[in-house]
């Protein structure tokens, strides 16, 4: 029997393949001994953006990838994960595979000019390096960055600190991924665990300040005027 082909709308609509963890892994913290200090808030109405966006957008009907059309996927199957992972290079790897490969892929069928990949592979002059980084195709020019960690550590647990009412915890998650934003002058960002993941965008609010809103709603968090990231001691 013929496999089924999967049109790009299709595939993004998809979760990604769960991770398979090691027996051993690392448990210590990842987060930089950094603090975000600017205004934040939600980004309001994000969930509705998106849906929209994705019910609106004119899809070329190209199929990205293909399964078998009884759709049951035996345990031996490539799309489940069989490499085991245990520390935050291998989940940027695995993140890699199934969200810059398969976005990529998407983006080229639908004739959009982006690209997601290595930070390295972009023309951006900039001495840090994000986890992940998109870029044109034809230029190479950066568009937005992204950072990693894995999953299983608790301070990376996005969901439960936004939740958590730690507001401090909160903006410590941010302050990575904002240094790069601001430095690089990026309106877009997103941090992720692999399972989770909070897309970040600086906009100008009403009154003309600088703030960062995230896409989860996890209550409003208070502004203030100091710079927008700061080391912790």
């Amino acid at each position: 029997m013929a496999p089924k082909g999967l049109t790009a709308k299709e595939v993004v609509q998809r979760p990604i393949p769960a991770l398979a963890v090691g027996v051993n892994y690392t448990r210590s913290s990842a987060l930089h001994p950094i603090l975000f200090v600017g205004a934040l808030a939600p980004w309001p109405d994000f969930e509705v953006s998106v849906r929209q966006t994705i019910e609106s957008f004119r899809w070329y009907r190209r199929v990205v990838q293909h399964e078998q059309r009884s759709g049951y996927i035996p345990p031996w199957n490539v799309t489940i994960e069989h490499t085991r992972v245990g520390d935050e290079g291998e989940v940027q790897g695995r993140f890699n595979q199934h969200v810059s490969q398969l976005g990529s892929a998407v983006f080229r069928s639908q004739e959009i000019d982006l690209v997601l990949g290595d930070f390295r592979a972009t023309t951006a002059a900039y001495r840090r390096v994000p986890d992940v980084a998109a870029a044109t195709t034809s230029s190479g020019q950066l568009r937005f960055v992204g950072e990693l960690k894995t999953p299983w550590v608790h301070d990376h647990k996005l969901a439960e600190a936004l939740g958590g009412g730690n507001e401090r915890h909160v903006r410590h998650i941010f302050g990575q991924i904002a240094r790069y934003m601001q430095e690089t002058r990026l309106k877009y960002g997103f941090i992720s665990n692999y399972e989770e993941t909070i897309f970040l965008r600086q906009v100008l609010d009403p009154a003309g300040h600088w703030e960062l809103q995230y896409s989860k709603d996890g209550g409003h968090v208070a502004p203030n005027n100091l710079d927008w990231v700061e080391p912790l001691d």
